[in-house]
């Protein structure tokens, strides 16, 4: 690795999160920074390779109202890493990708059964019923408004009052 000459410069752009309101705004003052430094960081000749400073979205109670001009001052959480990658995680997440745990995958099949129960619950108690009625009075004709065909083609129309001639079902 080539050492840095003095002249070269790491940039350190602080990203802080908050509200933007119209006459002021609030400022999460708590920030995480993290630096990475060279291998040989146990001497003083150690380069920092790259640096940033983060603020997480803090609750309302833990901002700072800040207007034009007012003094911010900034708590620093420091973090120094002497590599370019970070260490592996000390809270040992287990699962898929550190994301996907088992308790989430039980909660969505748990979710999916339920909602297949209520859906077919719903379809064989209050669906079905109603479509089985409604295929019945088609049916036998007793459907009032519907009306129902005879055979030859006579219809009989609204309740009964119909007179057209028709050809009957077309399929």
């Amino acid at each position: 690795m080539t050492p840095l000459s003095p002249d070269d410069h790491i940039p350190l752009v602080f990203a802080l999160s908050g509200t933007l309101q119209l006459s002021h705004l609030h400022v999460s003052p708590k920030l995480n920074l993290i630096l990475h430094t060279s291998p040989d960081m146990i001497t003083e000749d150690a380069d920092i390779l790259a640096a940033t400073a983060y603020s997480v979205p803090a609750l309302s109670s833990h901002s700072t109202r800040i207007v034009i001009g007012d003094p911010l001052t900034l708590q620093l959480s420091v973090r120094w890493y002497s590599s370019p990658l970070l260490p592996p995680s000390t809270t040992a997440s287990y699962g898929l990708g550190g994301h996907v745990h088992l308790s989430t995958v039980v909660y969505c099949l748990l979710s999916a059964g339920v909602g297949v129960a209520a859906s077919l619950a719903y379809f064989r108690g209050v669906e079905l019923p109603k479509r089985i009625r409604r295929y019945g009075k088609d049916r036998v004709g007793g459907g009032g408004e519907r009306g129902y065909a005879f055979p030859g083609g006579m219809g009989m129309g609204v309740n009964g009052l119909g007179g057209g001639v028709g050809t009957g079902k077309r399929d």
